[in-house]
């Protein structure tokens, strides 16, 4: 069973720091990924969802958890070699459905390998 464990967060300000610094970025329509190798086992997923963006809180937890599902069901995907990685979300994207979500990710995450 593919779950998110506390371990495959970022947790501070520095990890986000460090892999927006000294990573690589790409940038789609509603997202930007900055990512890293992290010399660890597992790869780790940080998210940046702006209140200037999105002024409700559900609605900056909505678009949360449309990433960490994504991350929770292709991590196994990411995982070789493992990265950091931290996305930043755009202004624009539809609340309604995570699919658009997926399908985003998805592409973005193609230009990665």
């Amino acid at each position: 069973m593919n779950t998110f464990k506390p371990y495959e967060r970022l947790r501070n300000s520095r990890s986000y720091e460090l892999v927006k610094s000294r990573g690589k970025r790409i940038k789609g329509r509603f997202f930007i990924i900055n990512y890293m190798p992290n010399g660890l086992s597992v790869s780790r997923l940080g998210l940046i969802v702006p209140k200037k963006y999105y002024k409700k809180a559900v609605e900056r937890n909505r678009v949360k958890r449309c990433v960490r599902e994504w991350f929770r069901l292709h991590k196994d995907l990411l995982s070789s070699p493992p990265k950091d990685i931290v996305v930043v979300v755009l202004p624009g994207m539809n609340l309604k459905s995570c699919r658009g979500t997926f399908e985003e990710l998805e592409s973005l995450c193609g230009r990665i390998y």
